[in-house]
Formats: structure tokens, C-alpha cells, sequence
């Protein structure tokens, strides 16, 4: 029986790997170079097959020790990881002691941020640790003003396709917003497991959080703010301009802005 501590991570990786994220993050590196700063690295879910495939210097950091753990079990062993440097700690309070050549924030880990003046002590700390020619990346969501409107708050999403778990049990996946805050844009959001056998559900496992949505001028706003210039905005993986896609992403891509010489 898996202990529920190691039951969230290892069921992130489960309804996440297959999204397409990981190709892009992974073209990134091979076309800027490392070394590579992963914020909000997780399990590793991006963060290990891009450095696979691209053989790049690699630190990981990431609040929550028990994402950081499977992330550190799943890259023992595998001398294509020997470079990868995990620590826990706080985005806000980076101080690595080393420059990168890029910066990333996979899958929304930038908006768990939840104030301005956290996404400001982020981002110049980021950009202390930056390389004078290297590129950050923000991945974040595009909010739907329609769904932020009209999408019901309290109510759950159907259910996921069953996955089976490494202990032979099933496991299915359901989300719902409980709390709405169009005044400070956030979301209190639950993700909820149901475990069992046999189409029999025996656990339910809920695990709550509180995200940050940005829109795209408020988030080019505080890059500013912080000495960035924006060289790119994406609206999804495959690198089409933003509005393409609806609501698709909101990827962008900033540099340092260098003082005149």
C-alpha cells in the first residue's frame, strides 16, 4: 500500500505526463544552452526528461519536500541526472550562488505567487541569477474571461479515465473551483482523488490550493518592473503567436534589459 504522503506526487505524474509541454521546455534547452534554473520543478515531470534528452546542467527548486522526493527517486541511478541539483526552498528568496543561461517556470508554478509584491521579489531575484544573454520563460495559463464569468463555483468536474496505481489499486481524478476571487484574482481550487478496486471507490483523497491568474499586459507590467524585455509571447507549445488559440496559453519569453554602454 502506497503511504498517502508519496500518493499526490505520484499521482500528478500519473494525469500529467502526457502533456506537451515537456517537447517545448526541452527545445528551449537545446536551443539556449544550459545551465538550466527550473522553478517549481515538482516531481521532475519536466525538469528530468529535459535534461535527458539535452544532457544539461540543471538545478531544480520546489517548496514541497514530498514532490522533491519522488522527483530525487526517480533521478537515482540514471547518470543522465548526475547533474541535477535539487533544493527545497522558496522562489522569492533565491540565492544559488550561480548564473544561468536560462530560467523557466513550467505549468503554472509562476502563479502560485499570490501578490504582487511576491511576483516582484521573484522576479528580481530571478533576475539576479540570470545571465547577462540568457532568456526566461513564464509559463502560465490564459484566464478565460467567459469561464471566469459564467463557470460555476463548488461544482465537480466529471471524473478522469482510471489509472492503475503501482500498488494495483484504481484511481481517478476530479477538480473543482470552491472559491472565486475576481477582486484579487485568485482561485481556491481542490483536485480530488478517488482510490479503489474493481469500480469500488474505498478513499478520497482531497488536496486544496490557491493560485494566481494573470492576464498578459499585467504580467509584461511587472517583467518591466523587474528589468526585463519581453522578446516573445506564445499562445501554446507550438510557439503561435498569442490569440491564436483560445484562451491556450500565455507563454513568454523576457531578457534582461542591460543598461546602455
Amino acid at each position: 500500500m502506497i503511504d498517502r504522503s508519496r500518493l499526490e506526487p505520484l499521482c500528478y505524474d500519473i494525469f500529467y505526463r502526457p502533456r506537451p509541454d515537456v517537447p517545448f521546455f526541452t527545445a528551449l534547452a537545446e536551443q539556449y544552452g544550459g545551465p538550466l534554473l527550473e522553478l517549481g520543478c515538482g516531481t521532475g515531470r519536466v525538469l528530468l526528461p529535459v535534461v535527458r534528452r539535452t544532457g544539461v546542467e540543471a538545478v531544480g527548486v520546489d517548496l514541497d519536500e514530498g514532490y522533491l522526493e519522488l522527483c530525487r527517486s526517480k533521478a537515482a541511478g540514471d547518470p543522465r541526472c548526475s547533474g541535477i541539483r535539487l533544493i527545497h526552498g522558496d522562489m522569492r528568496q533565491l540565492d544559488l550562488g550561480a548564473s544561468f543561461r536560462l530560467v523557466t517556470f513550467p505549468f503554472r508554478s509562476f502563479q502560485e505567487l499570490l501578490s504582487t509584491d511576491d511576483q516582484l521579489q521573484c522576479l528580481l531575484r530571478v533576475r539576479e541569477h540570470l545571465d547577462d544573454d540568457g532568456v526566461l520563460v513564464i509559463d502560465n495559463y490564459n484566464p478565460s474571461i467567459p469561464l471566469l464569468a459564467n463557470d460555476p463555483v463548488g461544482v465537480e468536474s466529471g471524473r478522469s479515465a482510471v489509472h492503475l496505481l503501482p500498488d494495483g489499486r484504481e484511481v481517478q481524478r476530479a477538480d473543482r473551483v470552491v472559491v472565486r476571487d475576481l477582486a484579487s484574482q485568485q482561485q481556491v481550487c481542490e483536485t480530488i482523488l478517488y482510490i479503489g478496486r474493481a469500480g469500488e471507490v474505498t478513499d478520497r483523497i482531497v488536496r486544496t490550493y490557491r493560485t494566481r491568474y494573470l492576464f498578459r499586459y499585467e504580467l509584461e507590467h511587472l517583467l518591466a518592473r523587474c528589468g526585463f524585455r519581453i522578446e516573445a509571447v506564445y499562445g501554446d507549445y507550438q510557439r503561435r503567436p498569442f490569440g491564436t488559440s483560445d484562451p491556450g496559453e500565455l507563454i513568454v519569453l523576457a531578457r534582461k534589459q542591460l543598461a546602455a554602454r
